[in-house]
């Protein structure tokens, strides 16, 4: 690949990143439903990536939404994945059959083979046969979000500056608009092995033990890790977790009857699966926070999207002047082009 190519790609990965960020602060009742925001740039791409590009985008994208996420060793990455590769492939799919320019149908198509996909992973993985009681809901949601999205798209596409840069590769390359800082902070390579050392310890520890009070006690003690690896401690999405695992859980008739529908067996089952996932997941947070900054694309696209997020939280109009104008306004600055 080329050099402009991979630089769109990192262009068009920092865009989904921004995308996500937005997404991120709308609540939702599971962890790994989403409303598809930060797949915008998988659907305006479909004109002018060619498939091996775009599937690159899509891989990509998943990975480095995992690694920001802290989930990149959790079941929710295989989750994440399994619908992002199942959107990309169905949508370029159907773009290419269609061959049209508007994005509603590609996008509800797109949508509709994420949440099969995700729904299967997540009964393997997690929640068991009791998720698809919510598929209704989460297939209704992923029509009306993907139907909003696809509109979306296609006033981006039209109207968008950054779009038609990407079609003629004329971006600037990144290391142009990265900041320049001659300072590097080595860390501590010691210290970094003991946090690795200890999150596999952890993960290790939930696999092999069972019970409550100990996996609870381990999970207290991988945020505290957390906390010390320099990760912030957000408790709302593993709350959202274990009690949508629970309350799932209960629906399935396993053990002796407690109160009129519920059982023991699931309910035991349920709190130690759910603790398990959550230390998982810690555990990841621990990883993540100690080798990001030590993966150069990585790091790369972190720095760029910390810009870009600067710039669109001082960006005022609608959410698609401010989309484009927090990455084509900062091309413009620096061509010293005004409008």
């Amino acid at each position: 690949m080329s050099q402009d190519k991979k630089n769109r790609l990192i262009y068009l990965i920092t865009l989904s990143l921004l995308l996500s960020s937005l997404e991120y602060l709308i609540p939702k009742p599971f962890p790994f439903l989403k409303l598809g925001l930060a797949n915008l740039p998988l659907i305006v791409s479909l004109p002018f990536l060619p498939f091996s590009e775009y599937m690159l985008l899509a891989l990509s994208k998943s990975i480095i939404q995992s690694l920001v996420g802290g989930t990149i060793i959790s079941p929710f990455f295989l989750i994440s994945l399994s619908g992002t590769m199942a959107t990309s492939l169905s949508m370029f799919l159907f773009y290419r059959l269609l061959k049209r320019n508007t994005f509603v149908g590609i996008s509800v198509l797109g949508a509709i083979a994420s949440n099969s996909a995700q729904l299967f992973m997540a009964a393997t993985l997690i929640y068991g046969k009791s998720i698809f009681v919510a598929m209704p809901y989460i297939i209704g949601l992923g029509l009306i979000s993907s139907t909003i999205l696809g509109i979306l798209a296609n006033i981006f596409y039209r109207k968008s500056i950054f779009i038609d840069m990407c079609v003629d590769n004329s971006l600037l390359d990144i290391s142009e608009l990265l900041p320049k800082d001659d300072k590097v902070k080595k860390d501590n390579k010691v210290r970094g092995y003991i946090f690795v050392i200890l999150a596999f310890s952890l993960i290790i520890l939930s696999v092999l033990l069972k019970s409550f009070e100990i996996l609870f006690a381990i999970l207290l003690i991988s945020y505290a890790l957390q906390l010390l690896s320099g990760r912030k401690l957000k408790l709302v999405y593993p709350l959202v977790l274990f009690t949508s695992m629970v309350l799932l859980s209960l629906l399935e008739p396993n053990g002796k009857v407690i109160f009129k529908y519920f059982t023991d067996v699931s309910l035991k089952t349920a709190i130690t699966k759910a603790l398990r996932i959550l230390i998982l997941i810690a555990s990841s947070q621990i990883l993540v926070s100690v080798a990001n900054n030590k993966i150069g694309f990585v790091k790369d696209i972190f720095a760029f999207s910390s810009v870009i997020l600067e710039k669109f939280g001082k960006s005022k109009g609608s959410i698609i002047n401010r989309l484009d104008n927090s990455i084509v306004g900062i091309n413009n600055e620096n061509n010293n082009i005004t409008g």
